[in-house]
């Protein structure tokens, strides 16, 4: 966009003129130059010192930075001659949201003078994969954006739509002008539109220039049944227009619930009220109870403090915790907790550990309402919790607020995937922005972007593969690029400016979003924070976006001054770098590492080797082998699996020598095929399955004829399953050992092992052998048992057992069992004939 404003009425050469652009929170500015008769600006971003982003980690504690709708760009120019003409080009760059099958763009104005004769909104929109339809488009204008008015202006209105473009153009009506004339005009125009796909694919898989963006969205999902908790601020500073706004707000969002739906409604201050009929709490959203709820939301008044952290746990605790819904809290709040638990670090804990004790976790969705919330800590904490964030600015709470927040429950008020990840072939892509979601709502889109590894041919094609979990069960979805196609198309639709494809783009912002909302988390120390931010720095300047870690400088030469901007952010990453050096060597600044709660339980260190749940009791026991060899764990011809896994000898995180599976190969074929079989090897580091390259931690999803590979991205966890009746389960543990203490002590750093485990549900056939085999547990007999100690019946032997509690490493569970004395060794136990 570009705005001109000529400066007048002065007869000396030092008549001041000041521009002001809003951009959207979330935008970056990519370009922004000046130009009069005599002069030519450039704005170039430039990397903040390390010493101030220092500062930043030192101030964040006591900030609570109030999220805006926008940002403002503003300059001054002091030298501009009467009558002169300054022109002013600005161009940012968004990554739009799809709610409701509807994309929103909003394109702010805000010239700081008077319009006496043309306003004048035009947007265009370009998609190369789908066709463009119009949704609405409105001008709405204030007298000034602080102000909590809106003006819908008459216009006339040009709609030019071609398949892949459509070009919108609205003009105020020059009465109504004259009638603001007096005022300093500003306001926006809104254009929500939608995509159609040309193809009927449940995803678009775009290449160009050695990057590629994936959108997935489809269509023909069923909705899962959700349980909503509502749960609205009903503290002082909620009075008058902002409870009456939510008021509204909470009961439309309530209105659109079906008759299979559960909710709740909550109020809070500084005691938390919940709605209840009978005793029930989760109540059907059926007619009746809707009128109910609408009652009690109407009974609720403005009074008292805002104790955040109790309303919060309360509303987890009314969600029934079911894996196969979808749990929701919405959450409403205009202020920052000043009773009850007040520190927000440990309003974070408290929230991490009540979603711990869930199967499944629940999403929790923020609104923030009015100038006074702490929109990091609500963005944050939605973040953290499978959530989104809502800011609803202060010149929407008089009047649209309702709109605002009912819009923001329709997005997400239709979930229908669970525990989505999104896969490329490890051999052909580079990097990827994030990949794995926790949800997926009808009408929206979840998007991946990324770098293909160098060298490969322009015409290669790759393939996304999407698994996640629907009410009908886990599903699959498979999408192949078209590499010839679409960059022709974007081709014919230039951006001025861009030196770099717009696929390129989506990356680099994707990945400068994940980095600073990283940085941001609780997750980083202050050395590791600074890094993150420098690293940012680095692809901020290259593509000249102003983020919040670069400034805007004005130059004439901005060529130059660009080459000065990028060595600038590489000094401040290789500084950054030598700060966290510095800080790991003396142990000032970086905690120890940190694992889940599951890899820290007492005894958790590998050992017994197996534990058989069998009809009436458990049996536990251990086997040895020499270092590197392989031990079969389970051979089913009629399935088609074969397990086998390889032991090494280690010290285990006692500092006592044992023996742990270090690599396990997963041989599958089908029976009378010809075709060879396909082999996974796991290790304790990546997992290999045909040409494809896992790594663990990183969320992935394979899927070639009945086989189907699974990793979890936030967890050491991967199911391969093998048709309907096989899983295997492979989770890479990880123990901290002791350091050392004296001569001879024994070597330190992490232990890392491979647990194999069936998945629940599978069958093995009774011939199957190996130690996870049928005919080796069915030969398991209980002969006798006396107090604590027991005879026990395996394989070819007898053996003595006692009664021992120990943890099961498949679920950190303590389980009671008959133990073998013995460590036994794979001739002990040969398979009976």
């Amino acid at each position: 966009s570009s705005s001109s404003s000529s400066g007048g009425g002065s007869t000396t050469p030092n008549d001041p003129i000041d521009f002001s652009m809003p951009l959207p929170i979330g935008s970056v500015l990519s370009n922004f130059t000046i130009g009069t008769r005599a002069y030519h600006w450039n704005g170039i971003a430039y990397p903040v010192t390390v010493e101030e982003l220092q500062d930043r980690v030192r101030q964040q504690p006591k900030r609570a930075a109030v999220l805006k709708e926008y940002d403002v760009v503003t300059t001054g120019l002091e030298l501009v001659y009467a009558g002169e003409t300054v022109t002013y080009t600005v161009r940012y760059e968004e990554l739009l949201t799809r709610r409701d099958d509807l994309f929103t763009h909003q394109l702010f104005f805000a010239p700081c003078l008077p319009v006496r004769d043309k306003l004048l909104a035009e947007v265009v929109v370009v998609q190369p994969t789908a066709e463009v339809w119009v949704g609405s488009y409105e001008l709405v204008t204030t007298g000034d954006l602080s102000s909590g008015t809106d003006e819908r202006l008459p216009r006339s209105h040009t709609v030019y739509a071609s398949p892949h473009k459509v070009h919108v153009a609205m003009r105020a009506d020059p009465q109504q002008l004259l009638h603001l004339s007096s005022r300093a005009i500003s306001g926006k125009f809104v254009l929500k539109f939608g995509l159609r796909p040309t193809r009927p694919d449940v995803g678009h898989l775009m290449i160009s220039s050695g990057y590629f963006v994936y959108n997935f969205a489809p269509r023909t999902l069923a909705s899962v049944v959700k349980n909503v908790a509502f749960v609205i601020d009903c503290s002082g500073s909620m009075d008058g227009y902002r409870l009456v706004q939510a008021k509204m707000a909470f009961k439309s969002m309530i209105d659109s619930l079906s008759g299979a739906d559960r909710f709740s409604v909550t109020g809070f201050s500084s005691n938390v009220s919940v709605m209840s009929v009978r005793g029930a709490k989760l109540l059907p959203g059926t007619e009746y109870y809707k009128m109910l709820a609408n009652n009690f939301i109407d009974s609720l008044n403005a009074s008292a403090d805002t104790d955040i952290n109790s309303a919060l746990l309360s509303a987890l605790a009314l969600l029934p915790d079911s894996p196969d819904q979808a749990d929701i809290v919405l959450f409403l709040t205009d202020g920052q907790p000043n009773v009850g638990t007040t520190d927000l670090r440990q309003i974070f804990k408290n929230v991490k550990v009540k979603q711990r004790s869930r199967k499944a976790k629940a999403h929790l969705m923020t609104v923030g309402f009015g100038p006074d919330v702490n929109s990091p800590f609500l963005e944050q904490l939605a973040r953290q919790n499978a959530g989104f964030y809502l800011y609803v600015p202060v010149q929407y709470m008089t009047d649209r607020a309702n709109e605002q927040i009912t819009d923001f429950f329709t997005g997400i008020s239709k979930p229908v995937m669970r525990d989505v990840i999104i896969s490329f072939p490890e051999f052909l892509v580079d990097e990827s922005s994030a990949s794995s979601f926790s949800t997926y709502y009808q009408g929206c889109e979840l998007q991946v972007a990324g770098k293909l590894v160098e060298g490969l041919p322009a015409t290669q094609q790759i393939q996304a593969s999407v698994y996640g979990r629907t009410s009908q069960g886990s599903v699959f979805f498979n999408t192949i690029s078209d590499s010839t196609r679409y960059p022709a198309i974007l081709d014919q639709y230039p951006i001025p400016g861009l030196q770099t494809s717009v696929v390129e783009r989506i990356y680099v912002l994707r990945t400068l979003r994940e980095m600073l909302a990283e940085a941001s988390s609780g997750n980083k120390n202050a050395s590791e924070k600074v890094l993150l931010w420098t690293r940012a720095q680095m692809l901020s300047t290259k593509y000249n976006f102003l983020t919040s870690v670069t400034e805007l400088q004005l130059v004439n030469d901005a060529s130059s001054e660009m080459v000065k901007s990028t060595q600038k952010a590489r000094d401040n990453y290789k500084q950054a770098l030598e700060n966290l050096a510095v800080s790991d060597k003396e142990g000032t600044d970086v905690p120890p590492p940190q694992f889940e709660e599951k890899d820290t339980v007492e005894g958790a260190d590998g050992d017994p080797h197996i534990i058989a749940r069998l009809r009436n009791w458990t049996l536990c026991f251990d086997v040895s082998g020499a270092d590197g060899s392989w031990l079969l764990l389970l051979n089913d011809t009629v399935r088609g699996v074969l397990v086998q896994g390889q032991l090494s000898r280690l010290r285990d995180a006692r500092g006592s020598p044992g023996s742990f599976f270090t690599t396990v190969r997963v041989t599958l074929t089908k029976k009378n095929a010809t075709r060879a079989p396909e082999t996974a090897i796991f290790t304790a580091y990546d997992v290999a399955i045909n040409l494809n390259r896992f790594m663990w931690g990183k969320a992935a999803a394979f899927k070639h004829g009945r086989t189907t590979l699974v990793m979890d991205g936030t967890s050491a966890r991967a199911v391969l399953n093998y048709g309907p009746k096989i899983g295997v389960e492979i989770i890479r543990h990880r123990r901290r050992r002791p350091q050392p203490s004296g001569p001879g002590a024994p070597p330190t750093g992490d232990l890392q092992f491979l647990g194999v485990y069936l998945v629940e549900g599978s069958a093995p056939t009774p011939s199957s052998s190996g130690l996870l085999g049928k005919r080796l547990l069915h030969s398991a007999t209980l002969l006798h048992s006396e107090g604590d100690k027991a005879l026990i019946s395996l394989g070819n032997g007898t053996w003595s057992a006692r009664r021992k509690t120990v943890v099961d490493n498949s679920s950190m569970e303590k389980v009671q069992c008959w133990h073998i004395d013995q460590t036994l060794a794979p001739e002990d136990i040969a398979q009976p004939h």
